[in-house]
């Protein structure tokens, strides 16, 4: 027991020495019944799908708004760094690494936390379903989107291949991982 403390000390020291950042993460919006706009699996299979495949979003905003978000959102949950029988600081790496490719490319500011870019997009993407622009583009005038409101609509609308996709979802889908209890949904 005494070996496996001083090895988990050893890592979380070495992780520090790294600079490796503590996780930014962000509630799931709610819903107007009170439930999460998206499970934890919804937004796997999403972000997977859409960003191992982006030509699905070509040209389809909501649905590249949708993905990125729960992207965003995904890499700040602690389901993907286990518990201390499963914990890969790798898999952590992966993940911000591919959010920061992601937000480079959506004029997403440093700094900006990873709830403003989930309430942001999950609101945009709402309101282009609804065919509302006015309010899409409200939501992507948020603070912490360099771009405005129309250069991130047509950013979305042309969503690239990025190189950390494969890695961060190849080792998600392969490892064991905490996930969340049933939510009825």
């Amino acid at each position: 027991m005494r070996t496996g403390f001083a090895l988990l000390l050893l890592l979380g020291l070495a992780l520090a020495g790294c600079g490796l950042a503590a996780t930014d993460t962000a509630e799931m919006p709610l819903d107007a019944h009170g439930a999460p706009v998206m499970t934890q699996n919804e937004a796997i299979g999403l972000a997977a799908w859409v960003l191992e495949n982006p030509a699905v979003a070509q040209d389809k905003p909501a649905l590249a708004a949708r993905a990125v978000a729960a992207t965003d959102w995904l890499a700040g949950q602690e389901f993907l760094t286990g518990g201390l029988d499963t914990y890969s600081p790798a898999r952590v790496v992966y993940w911000q690494i591919l959010r920061r490719e992601i937000r480079t490319w959506l004029g997403v500011r440093p700094g900006t936390t990873s709830q403003e870019v989930v309430d942001a997009l999950f609101a945009a993407s709402a309101a282009l379903a609804r065919h509302d622009d006015a309010k899409a583009r409200a939501a992507l005038q948020a603070p912490g989107f360099s771009l405005g409101a129309e250069r991130t609509l047509a950013t979305l609308s042309h969503l690239p291949r990025f190189a950390g996709t494969v890695r961060a979802f190849t080792d998600l889908m392969t490892a064991p991982l905490q996930m969340e209890p049933s939510s009825g949904r």
